[in-house]
């Protein structure tokens, strides 16, 4: 008889709320960003409170990549980000954004709990900061 070994992955527990696309959208045209361009893809938006993204940042950047210039950058680490989210936990209110960081073209993801916007800086575990900050300047949101 062979043995397998299988590696379980634990998925943090959570709890989901949603809001419809409209509200959505108007709480984005309102949290203080001039963006030059907001989409939104779905109906309804799941999003969780501030405490249970800290779980699942936790869990989604707890193995990320080596960047690599060109093929695994900025805007791939803010997909990847969004995509691991919504995957494992069923959550699309965490946005890649594109905008400036220091001055210079970047990318790095967005979130909802609720009540504000935060951003994720996708390349480094650990890194949230409120949506107006001087370094992050999002102008662009692909949420959904």
């Amino acid at each position: 008889m062979s043995k397998v070994k299988v590696q379980v992955d634990h998925l943090p527990s959570i709890t989901t709320y949603r809001i419809d696309a409209y509200q959505m959208r108007r709480n984005l045209e309102n949290c203080g960003i001039k963006w030059t361009y907001l989409k939104l893809d779905d109906s309804w938006y799941f999003y969780v409170s501030w405490e249970d993204w800290g779980k699942i940042f936790n869990h989604v950047q707890a193995k990320l990549p080596t960047y690599k210039s060109d093929k695994m950058d900025c805007d791939n680490f803010g997909d990847l980000i969004k995509v691991r989210v919504a995957e494992l936990f069923g959550v699309n209110t965490c946005a890649r954004v594109d905008g400036y960081w220091k001055g210079l073209r970047h990318a790095w993801n967005v979130f909802y709990d609720g009540e504000n916007f935060y951003q994720l800086e996708s390349q480094k575990a650990g890194d949230l900061r409120d949506l107006i900050d001087d370094e992050y300047k999002p102008d662009m949101i692909f949420m959904g």
